[in-house]
């Protein structure tokens, strides 16, 4: 957000017009509709088909090691390398920043001022806020089929008990997520 309480999000007309022209421009700059953007999806896939094949039959909910490597993706663009595997480490980086020193303790008041109101600090705010596009669509659709097809392609996914398939219910909030579920994964055999 700008120093006006401004931003892509929140202007609109030809001030808007002209911040997602500048937006468009400095992600194109990143690689954004280039195949190099393919290119560092598919390294990272590569290192997440890597660590979930250390479960080798084990069950496991996969949902955090996907987020986390999905995180990497805008990492190596922006920063240019991955975040090292320590989640404990990575989760105190940036905890500390957003929630205070006790991000690790549960405390609702945090997220209410001393009026009694919901805060609504910059963190809070999706990526995709209104009825206007997201301008990482099509990054998020090439990382979702890279995934996905790779993952399928090196494993079988079973559920842990056969007669529990996994429930179609979610977590409803800014994003639907799905409920915890584990699964085993089997790396196929190619001949």
């Amino acid at each position: 957000m700008g120093d006006q309480g401004k931003g892509l999000i929140f202007t609109s007309g030809q001030v808007w017009k002209e911040q997602r022209s500048v937006a468009l421009s400095l992600l194109r700059k990143f690689g954004f509709g280039k195949n190099i953007l393919a290119e560092r999806i598919q390294d990272e896939v590569s290192h997440y088909l890597d660590q979930l094949k250390n479960y080798d039959g084990k069950p496991v909910d996969i949902k955090r090691i996907t987020t986390e490597s999905a995180a990497n993706i805008i990492c190596s663009i922006v920063i240019g390398k991955r975040f090292f595997d320590c989640s404990e480490f990575r989760l105190r980086l940036v905890g500390q920043k957003i929630w205070g020193s006790d991000a690790d303790i549960f405390n609702p008041d945090r997220f209410i001022d001393s009026k009694g109101q919901l805060k609504k600090p910059e963190e809070f705010i999706p990526f995709g806020v209104g009825r206007r596009a997201c301008l990482g669509e099509s990054m998020a659709k090439t990382e979702l089929f890279l995934y996905l097809s790779s993952l399928i392609q090196r494993f079988h996914l079973l559920p842990v008990h056969p007669d529990q398939p996994p429930l179609l219910d979610y977590i409803h909030g800014i994003t639907m997520i799905s409920k915890p579920y584990q699964l085993k994964l089997f790396e196929r055999a190619y001949t």
